[in-house]
């Protein structure tokens, strides 16, 4: 870090398989500061809870891919997502706000249960906290990446559903950061998108 003497905190959220957690992680190189991914910090609450405890957060373990695409709606998927994503974001809050020493090195998490409304919620109780949102203009960088290395699918007709409802999701995601005021980056073109996010970071 050179223009600013104290670490940042960030939180960056967005649909899965945009490039997220690729350019996350160089950001975070780039600034020396440390790196998490929210969903492996899902993984870990769903270790410690139950479904009676946090019902959002166990849904979709319970589902199978190949029938929950055919079974549900995107607008079912999106309103899971965000169930899902209140039950990580007091975590988050809670890990970024009540510890200074991540506080003091600097951090950023990214992850998709960081969505628009828990990004603005988390910002007005952490101070100096920067948060934001990826989101792709165009629906084949979803598609190249589900088709190159897999999501949750298996079958090619669940991945096509699949897509579209990542797709969907995307521009749900980019929608509600722009009416809650949270900044957001096109992930394409990706090239420069490292610098764009340092540029902002700073």
């Amino acid at each position: 870090m050179t223009k600013k003497s104290v670490a940042p905190t960030i939180l960056i959220g967005g649909a899965p398989a945009i490039g997220k957690s690729t350019v996350a992680r160089a950001v975070a190189r780039a600034l020396h500061i440390d790196y998490m991914s929210a969903d492996n910090m899902r993984r870990i609450i769903r270790a410690v809870t139950n479904k009676q405890t946090h019902p959002g957060l166990h849904f979709f373990l319970s589902k199978d891919p190949e029938e929950y695409f055919f079974d549900h709606s995107y607008r079912e998927f999106i309103t899971h997502v965000e169930t899902e994503a209140r039950e990580v974001a007091p975590v988050v809050r809670k890990f970024v706000h009540d510890n200074p020493a991540v506080v003091k090195r600097g951090v950023l998490i990214e992850g998709v249960n960081l969505m628009p409304v828990q990004l603005a919620r988390i910002k007005k109780n952490v101070r100096g906290l920067k948060v934001s949102v990826l989101y792709a203009n165009s629906k084949n960088t979803i598609t190249r990446s589900v088709q190159s290395r897999g999501l949750w699918a298996k079958t090619e007709k669940a991945k096509a559903m699949e897509i579209e409802y990542l797709w969907e999701l995307n521009n749900h995601i980019r929608k509600s950061a722009k009416e809650l005021g949270i900044h957001a980056f096109a992930v394409e073109p990706y090239r420069t998108l490292k610098h764009r996010m340092l540029d902002w970071a700073f």
